[in-house]
């Protein structure tokens, strides 16, 4: 069934960037995977999709990832769907290029450490940093409450 989750959404990300002359110029609702889709590629990771809520900004997929691996290994992925593509994604992960700006000691017990950002067709802005893995509930309360009311 994983593979069935992984399959569908490297469909979707296909599908939204060929179809990108036709909704690049439009602004805001400009597609996330447009700028980021090489960050927000599961590549090696396992994907399942967990959740879909309707919220008054639009429909929020939730996916989670297997085992961290990559250099940019996500834990969790929160993708707001626009009426054309995914506008806007909060990404849970623990990228290479962060922990290699902290000393060991700086980490966490696991090695590493975690983070919280939100990436637009524009920008990515880092929201938060954990020392420990980030509890799902809680990531699912801050991404709803940044996602659900654009």
């Amino acid at each position: 069934m994983r593979g069935l989750f992984k399959t569908h959404l490297a469909i979707v990300c296909m599908g939204v960037l060929w179809a990108l002359p036709v909704w690049a110029q439009a602004g805001p609702e400009s597609c996330v995977l447009e700028r980021w889709g090489y960050v927000l590629d599961p590549y090696e990771q396992d994907i399942s999709a967990i959740e879909t809520i309707e919220t008054d900004a639009g429909v929020v997929r939730i996916f989670e990832y297997g085992a961290l691996s990559g250099d940019y290994a996500k834990l969790y992925i929160f993708l707001l769907e626009g009426t054309t593509c995914f506008s806007r994604a909060v990404v849970v992960g623990s990228f290479t290029e962060v922990n290699a700006r902290l000393k060991p000691a700086e980490r966490g017990p696991e090695g590493r450490f975690f983070h919280m950002g939100i990436f637009t067709a524009q920008r990515y802005e880092n929201l938060a940093y954990f020392k420990v893995r980030p509890a799902f509930d809680d990531m699912r309360e801050a991404a709803l409450g940044l996602l659900g009311k654009l």
